[in-house]
């Protein structure tokens, strides 16, 4: 199995956004007043601002998220300091004028894209490491394989996220889940200080010491609520110890078989173990399959035990097996950028070089806190085969990229769970897996497949209601929710609303799912 067909699409969030609204139309954003604001403001920055007449608007205006691809902003900032990103927001704060921050720009619901401001912070991507406390301070515009690969030298990681284009500051944001997860906690739960610009335009910084109580809604409590991130300060964990990544495919007719073995794997898996696994669409003429990963920090011989113990439980034979036992940073790399140049390994049409091919995206999430019964289990098994027969969803000219219908099921517990749900703004510890469920269409696809590949996804959904626990994942942000306040933040929310309350009193940084001041 080639590594990019296992893309884990969009671990996190990618930038802290915010936004009033989304509407679609660059051109209808701007009133004659404020456009010549804006071009006043390009003097006063040491960064640039970039309107729709410029080559690199079509790039720079793009969020990830295909399916947002018509929303494009009337303006894009590219901050080169804090400075300009206070600069930015005062003025669309002054005009009224819809802004977000980005970076990635992987909100799977499009709270990164606007028609008004996008504030891009992607030139704030300094690193710096203090050997001696073992911290990093980290610029909000770096994003995960960058951050890894500056970090490298050192043998030492922010254990962040899978997805080598996914902005740091929106992961960690929203808590940040990944293959460290189980050895080493969130993202956020290494996350020690950030520097924000809030909507006074005030840069304000956060720690143990100095507003410890925005510190505590910054680890989990979803970007853009607050203000603007443009810097963070990390706890360093070592990564000298070798990595064995083992990668299996299971015939179709096993799926309910390695589902069992996987909710029992990761109920009792060795401590500092990691397993993610995907019932997955294919080609009309393949079908689908079941992909489980499993990967160990350590000892090689050990991750290959752990690996074919997991096989033995399931009493199924993999029809593919793929090893790969070296350095963290090489195992990363390879997840979905094997082949490709650094310059390369970014989305087609958003970044100058980038080969991976872009989609549009729908997903929902549910954190899973017990094993489910067969009869929850049996509806992910018959969606996918219900998209599989389906030509609109799974056309003759299927590409694995974007085309495919997923469930995507990983591991958490370990060190996740030596936080306490209310020590930090991520409020699901505890769970024993989170599943994603996910489906994608081509760029620019007619209004019948999206309708379609939509529906299928919220049937799947619907269909497993008896056994979700309700709690979802805010880095992948979905639109449906009603009671997303509840399903994001649990018991934490009311904290989080008075924080809201103090920080951001005039709610200046909302959006669709923005929490609310008290």
């Amino acid at each position: 199995m080639e590594r990019r067909t296992f893309l884990k699409a969009g671990l996190a969030l990618a930038g802290s956004a915010a936004g009033a609204f989304l509407v679609r139309g660059a051109e209808a954003a701007l009133s004659a007043g404020t456009a010549s604001r804006l071009e006043a403001l390009a003097k006063r920055l040491r960064g640039e601002v970039v309107f729709a007449g410029d080559p690199r608007y079509a790039m720079l205006g793009q969020p990830w998220n295909a399916e947002f691809a018509a929303v494009r902003p009337a303006a894009v900032v590219l901050a080169a300091d804090e400075n300009d990103v206070a600069a930015a927001l005062a003025l669309a704060r002054d005009e009224g004028l819809p802004f977000v921050a980005r970076n990635g720009g992987h909100s799977f619901a499009g709270f990164s894209a606007t028609e008004g401001m996008v504030i891009d912070v992607r030139a704030l991507n300094a690193v710096t490491v203090d050997p001696a406390a073992e911290t990093a301070t980290v610029g909000a515009g770096q994003t995960n394989l960058p951050l890894y690969e500056a970090l490298w030298p050192h043998r030492k990681v922010v254990p962040a996220g899978t997805c080598p284009t996914v902005g740091v500051t929106g992961l960690v944001l929203g808590g940040g889940i990944g293959r460290l997860s189980p050895l080493y906690g969130l993202t956020s739960d290494n996350l020690l200080g950030v520097r924000m610009v809030t909507a006074e335009g005030r840069i304000m910084t956060a720690n143990a010491d100095e507003h410890p109580d925005l510190l505590w809604a910054c680890r989990g409590g979803g970007g853009g609520n607050f203000g603007i991130v443009t810097e963070l300060t990390f706890r360093l964990r070592p990564v000298d110890m070798p990595f064995t990544v083992t990668t299996y495919s299971f015939a179709w007719p096993s799926a309910l078989k390695v589902l069992r073995a996987f909710q029992a794997w990761s109920a009792n898996r060795p401590p500092g173990s990691h397993g993610d696994m995907q019932l997955v669409t294919g080609t009309p003429a393949d079908g689908a399959r079941i992909d489980v990963e499993i990967s160990w920090a350590g000892e090689p011989e050990r991750g290959r035990t752990i690996a074919r113990d997991f096989v033995a439980a399931t009493g199924a034979d993999p029809v593919k097996t793929d090893e790969d036992t070296g350095a963290f940073l090489s195992t990363e790399r390879d997840w979905i950028c094997a082949g490709l140049r650094a310059d390369e390994c970014g989305f087609a049409g958003l970044t100058p070089n980038g080969k991976l091919n872009r989609y549009a995206l729908s997903a929902k999430s549910d954190f899973v806190f017990a094993p489910w019964p067969d009869d929850g289990l049996a509806p992910l098994i018959e969606a996918i085969e219900r998209r599989q027969a389906d030509r609109a969803l799974t056309p003759t000219d299927f590409h694995g990229d974007t085309d495919v219908g997923k469930v995507l099921i990983e591991v958490c517990g370990g060190a996740i769970d030596d936080t306490a749900p209310d020590a930090t703004a991520f409020a699901h510890r505890g769970a024993l897996y989170l599943t994603q469920y996910q489906s994608r269409w081509r760029p620019n696809a007619g209004a019948a497949v999206v309708e379609a590949n939509v529906a299928w996804l919220r049937e799947m959904y619907d269909a497993v209601a008896a056994h979700r626990s309700g709690a979802s994942y805010v880095n992948y942000a979905d639109a449906d929710l009603t009671d997303w306040g509840r399903a994001y933040y649990g018991a934490n929310l009311d904290r989080l609303r008075q924080i809201k309350g103090r920080i951001d009193p005039d709610n200046v940084f909302r959006f669709p799912q923005s929490i609310p001041p008290a």
